[in-house]
């Protein structure tokens, strides 16, 4: 198939390396959000869940496993866009279902494509 340009096709790799990058930044964010937002050790499972939200985005950004990384956030942000309850830590930016919905869809595509350039990942 032709391509307008060509040129352009050299680098490849960059688009899964910035929707990598934005998608930990964004997790990173929510996680942060609702670990701050929750109060008394009540809520173990959501701690614990923030956590991982943390860990998995921070996983993201530096191109740590991101294709393991991607399924379990994948199954989390399933979970937290399934659920019929408004969450608590409105401010966040994934307050919006839409938004689970895109980041779902980015991690799909980082889980097939694989981390892009600058990560630690190497292909087997």
């Amino acid at each position: 198939m032709l391509s307008i340009f060509p040129n352009l096709l050299t680098y490849g790799l960059a688009g899964p390396t910035l929707l990598r990058i934005v998608a930990g930044l964004i997790i990173i964010y929510s996680g942060y959000q609702l670990y701050r937002s929750l109060s008394a050790p009540k809520s173990i499972l959501a701690r614990i869940i923030a956590l991982l939200e943390v860990l998995g985005g921070i996983f993201l950004v530096i191109g740590l496993f991101t294709q393991p990384v991607a399924l379990v956030l994948i199954l989390i942000l399933l979970i937290q866009a399934l659920k019929s309850k408004t969450p608590r830590w409105a401010g966040a930016i994934v307050y919006n279902k839409r938004v689970y919905l895109l980041l779902i869809v980015i991690l799909l595509s980082l889980l097939v494509s694989g981390p892009g350039f600058l990560a630690f990942d190497l292909p087997l």
